[in-house]
């Protein structure tokens, strides 16, 4: 139903990458439940933060994360258009970062 994929180094904070859960279980808490998956994760590794960058279309993702405790991280922001590399006759789009401490994680 889902899927998430964590990244770690010693000297950063574990990245959480690709999460994603099907559209048939969207609405159901699977997005939730893989969230709580990859701090407890996070944290049993003793990570001291997790970040994640999501599309700023993805209001329903935004949202949980706020509910989280995840903290807005405007300076690490990109554009798809930079990391992706498409031409300017495509619609660019804001990757928005945010943060969670591991200590304040719930």
């Amino acid at each position: 139903m889902g899927s998430a994929i964590l990244m770690t180094a010693a000297t950063c904070p574990w990245i959480a990458r690709k999460m994603a859960v099907a559209p048939s279980a969207q609405g159901t808490g699977y997005n939730h439940a893989l969230c709580i998956w990859c701090l407890r994760r996070a944290r049993q590794e003793q990570a001291y933060a997790l970040v994640l960058h999501t599309a700023e279309f993805m209001t329903a993702a935004c949202k949980l994360y706020d509910g989280l405790g995840f903290r807005r991280r405007p300076s690490h922001d990109l554009m798809a258009s930079d990391v992706l590399g498409f031409g300017p006759r495509m619609v660019d789009q804001k990757i928005m970062a945010y943060a969670l401490p591991i200590g304040e994680a719930g």
